[in-house]
């Protein structure tokens, strides 16, 4: 802190690896300095033991353990794939099933209401479902 302040500063400042300020400026300049020693901190923490971090990392990485897991993984997909299908194929299966019986009806309702129009005749109400389409 200096009441005198170098000619070449009109504020706080670094001279020469020194910081320099007013009376006035000591407070705010002391806050800045102490939250900068914290974030240096900080970030030297971090920086810890990150060698062996890394190392602990790699060896589980390319351990039994993580292997394993994957392995669990890719398993379990591939059985879920597996069902999918399976299922996928049963549902087809039935849907194939469940449209010829529908064809089946239908033909049988066709016999069945032809043969009924063709002994009452005209007198038998139309079905528009079974008509050919005018066109």
């Amino acid at each position: 802190m200096s009441e005198a302040m170098p000619k070449d500063l009109e504020r706080m400042g670094l001279v020469e690896g020194v910081w320099v300020c007013s009376f006035q400026e000591f407070k705010g300049l002391s806050v800045a300095l102490r939250e900068m020693v914290v974030r240096l901190h900080g970030a030297y923490k971090s920086q810890e033991n990150k060698a062996d971090k890394m190392h602990c990392l790699y060896d589980y990485l390319t351990g039994q353990e993580f292997s394993q897991h994957v392995q669990g993984l890719v398993e379990n997909f591939m059985a879920l794939r597996k069902n999918l299908a399976e299922e996928k194929q049963a549902m087809q299966k039935l849907w194939a099933k469940r449209e010829k019986q529908i064809e089946q009806i239908l033909t049988h309702i066709s016999y069945t209401y032809g043969s009924l129009e063709g002994i009452a005749g005209l007198d038998m109400p139309a079905l528009p479902a079974l008509q050919l389409p005018n066109g």
